[in-house]
């Protein structure tokens, strides 16, 4: 069977469990438990299943198109969609009890294609043509060097898309998926671990603003602590974990929190057009353009 009808099957089935006639029981249930109200929305057992539910959702529909598709958005979203998911999960697993993750070496191997896709998209469609575009009076040699770099990037694309989808059609894959599926299931079933340890809370809120401000404070000091490529990398990954966690936790937190939402997310874009600069770079050493990319390196300013 296609994989894609597995993957509209697990989408369909996350649909039915938020449908109408199940909004009236799960509430229900929340009060019976004593939940605060905030703790059991319509449509769902636990806020941690629908955040979760979200991000499974948005990484299967994007696998979805990515199965018949070249877009590069959906190859972008995908690895949102699962990164979103990790995140999620690491944020919520202690106070909500969770399972390990039955993540194992296919979506490991898939989540490896995703981000090397993403950085060789990003340099040959993005940064590649912006210096083109920024730099018209560059040398002849670097500028035939510069899009033969973007044909050789187009080239191996093809490649990791193809591994992409062989990946995607291998039952083994669809059987991890479903795997997942199913441990995603298990917490909107379960009346034991993941709502029985939140019942526990006296406040919520409490606990949400208290992990939101480490992460704030974390944050902070990787700031400070000078912008080398390595401690940039780290503020950038800080700066995502810390946007995520307000998202997920926004309903719970003090409206002080969106400033450091918005600071986070500035952090995040400023950083992670660095990042790209610095991938793209490697990517055009590694296919031998030793020249362009000492240029890169000299003028990369002009392309932030």
């Amino acid at each position: 069977m296609d994989n894609s009808f597995i993957l509209l099957d697990m989408l369909r089935l996350f649909f039915q469990r938020s449908s109408p006639e199940n909004k009236a029981d799960s509430c229900d249930w929340g009060k019976a438990h004593g939940l605060p109200a905030t703790l059991y929305l319509p449509g769902t057992r636990t806020w941690v299943g629908i955040l979760l539910l979200s991000a499974l959702w948005q990484l299967n529909a994007n696998l979805i198109h990515l199965m018949g598709s070249d877009t590069t958005e959906s190859v972008h979203q995908a690895r949102v969609g699962l990164r979103r998911f990790r995140s999620t999960y690491r944020l919520f697993k202690l106070i909500a009890k969770l399972k390990p993750l039955p993540l194992n070496d296919d979506l490991s191997a898939l989540f490896f294609f995703l981000c090397e896709l993403r950085d060789i998209d990003v340099a040959r469609l993005e940064v590649l043509p912006r210096l083109r575009r920024s730099h018209t009076s560059m040398p002849k040699d670097l500028l035939v060097s510069l899009n033969v770099c973007i044909d050789e990037l187009g080239v191996v694309a093809k490649q990791y898309r193809y591994a992409i989808r062989c990946i995607l059609n291998d039952t083994s894959f669809s059987e991890s998926m479903w795997q997942l599926t199913l441990w995603l299931v298990s917490i909107f079933n379960s009346r034991g671990a993941v709502n029985g340890s939140l019942k526990g809370i006296i406040d919520f809120s409490i606990w949400a603003e208290h992990r939101v401000n480490v992460m704030h404070q974390k944050f902070l000091s990787l700031q400070s602590k000078g912008h080398t490529g390595h401690q940039n990398h780290r503020t950038r990954i800080c700066a995502k974990r810390l946007r995520y966690a307000i998202e997920d936790l926004e309903c719970f937190l003090h409206p002080r929190t969106k400033q450091w939402w918005t600071k986070a997310s500035e952090s995040q874009s400023r950083l992670g057009l660095e990042h790209d600069i610095v991938m793209t770079v490697l990517l055009v050493e590694k296919f031998g353009h030793s020249n362009l990319a000492t240029f890169i390196r000299r003028n990369h300013q002009n392309l932030n």
